[in-house]
């Protein structure tokens, strides 16, 4: 027992020294590449925030550690405006959310501020990293993705990929060339529009299972039965 013992520990070593930080960021790609996969990223987060509220958080400095945890806090920051987005037009628009869910949703909402509310089911989709010289030092630039929930927001990738398989893609993008620091700060602001989503069985019901969600929360931290 003692011998398997040693052997655990020896093992969970080398996944923690695996996954150091020195060792992730040599798995940063540069500031062209970074660029490209954030819109990609971006535009995908715009289709699916009518069904899965997501946001990015971003942050550079010389130490790859303090930009991952900075970028993460800020997208938790973007997420909750994000969330307020999906509760004020989609619960009363309720295109997407079923009505019942909708109205119960709003009615709890208007009980509290949604920028103070604590997130605490933010789950990370992943980050990017690129890593770039500055002043005779090496930077470290980091875009994190966040959602209100995981495994909804799969769903959502998936349901939107079929249907761009078969029709019309659903584009935000405006297609117009510009240089990489332009592009960059375009990307911080969040510009990217949501994107109006068909009426469709499927997102419908990924919307409101998103809305079920946060209204269960919202009524776990008001303490409502």
């Amino acid at each position: 027992a003692h011998y398997v013992t040693n052997i655990y520990s020896i093992f969970c070593a080398f996944l923690f020294a695996a996954f150091m930080p020195g060792t992730v960021s040599a798995q940063c790609v540069s500031e062209e590449q970074l660029v490209q996969k954030w819109d990609s990223l971006q535009t995908q987060c715009a289709k699916i925030s009518s069904m899965v509220p997501c946001a990015f958080g971003v942050y550079e400095a010389d130490d790859f550690s303090s930009s991952l945890e900075f970028s993460r806090n800020q997208a938790k920051v973007e997420l909750a405006k994000s969330v307020k987005v999906f509760v004020d037009y989609d619960s009363v628009d309720s295109t997407l959310i079923e009505k019942g869910v909708a109205q119960k949703l709003a009615s709890s909402v208007s009980k509290i501020k949604l920028e103070n509310f604590p997130l605490l089911n933010t789950q990370e989709i992943g980050w990017i990293c690129a890593k770039y010289t500055k002043n005779g030092r090496d930077m470290f630039r980091v875009v994190s993705l966040v959602a209100l929930n995981k495994e909804f927001y799969k769903e959502a990738k998936e349901e939107i990929e079929k249907v761009e398989k078969t029709e019309q893609p659903l584009s935000s993008s405006s297609g117009e060339l510009v240089s990489t620091d332009a592009k960059i700060s375009e990307l911080k602001q969040n510009t990217t529009p949501n994107v109006k989503l068909p009426k469709k069985s499927t997102f419908s019901q990924i919307a409101t299972k998103t809305g079920t969600f946060l209204l269960n929360t919202l009524k776990a931290f008001l303490r409502i039965p």
